[in-house]
């Protein structure tokens, strides 16, 4: 959960710094504009954040589906009654 509000953060400065660039004119192909170079760090760092996150709710997912099957296995089991005792003969010759 912490990874998408740190992913959904920075996607938004990368958003904002856009934004700004695009305010003050700066669409140039100008390599040696900041405000580009800091937009495309942040988008950058963003999404690897956002994949980072992914990945983590995937594990958690996981995680809790395996934790769940094995909740739902473990209450089958107490649901079902125990098998009634054998009746054993014994010859007494």
């Amino acid at each position: 959960m912490e990874f998408a509000i740190v992913s959904a953060l920075a996607f938004g400065a990368g958003t904002v710094m856009g934004a700004v660039g695009t305010a003050l004119g700066k669409e140039t192909e100008d390599s040696d504009d900041p405000v580009r170079e800091a937009m495309k760090q942040g988008l950058a760092w963003s999404m690897e954040a956002m994949d980072n996150a992914q990945g983590a709710i995937a594990e958690a997912s996981e995680s809790f589906n395996d934790l769940m099957a094995e909740a739902r296995l473990e209450a089958n089991q107490a649901k079902q009654p125990a098998a009634p005792p054998k009746e054993v003969e014994i010859d007494a010759d």
